[in-house]
């Protein structure tokens, strides 16, 4: 149960831990806006006349063009959404912690224990046998001076 419950003490800090930092993200949101404006201007005189007797005449024009580029960055926050996902984080972690203590509540369980068992009852639960690579297992139970022997 050691060895449980160490392993579900450090998945619940993962998980808390994850869904905190994803949480404290939350509420932050950011925009950009890009904008070009092009404009242009076309300009055509003319100009004509007698100067005694010599006739003359003018002609011209102009062109203009001209473009502008502009960016905006917006960068907000949203409290209640902020708010929304901490309790959101939070109830993800107690239902978390929730069903782990559920597991390890059926984990000690179910384990044998040393009791008197009664006539004629079954009892069934399980053995902690520490991991060895073998071809065979063999289990001893001794019950009332006799020994019965199971092999896997």
């Amino acid at each position: 149960m050691k060895k449980v419950q160490n392993r579900q003490a450090w998945n619940s800090f993962a998980i808390a831990f994850s869904e905190s930092m994803a949480a404290s993200n939350a509420g932050y949101s950011s925009s950009t806006t890009n904008t070009s404006v092009y404009g242009s201007s076309n300009s055509y005189g003319s100009a004509s006349g007698y100067v005694g007797n010599t006739y003359g005449s003018v002609y011209g024009s102009s062109s203009t063009y001209s473009t502008a580029y502009g960016r905006s960055t917006t960068n907000s926050y949203n409290g209640a959404a902020a708010y929304a996902a901490q309790q959101n984080a939070n109830n993800n972690i107690s239902n978390y912690q929730g069903q782990q203590f559920q597991i390890k509540k059926t984990l000690s369980e179910g384990y044998l224990k040393l009791n008197t068992i009664p006539n004629q009852t079954e009892y069934i639960g399980y053995l902690n046998i520490d991991y060895k690579k073998v071809d065979h297992l063999y289990l001893n139970i001794p019950l009332n001076g006799i020994i019965y022997k199971f092999i896997w």
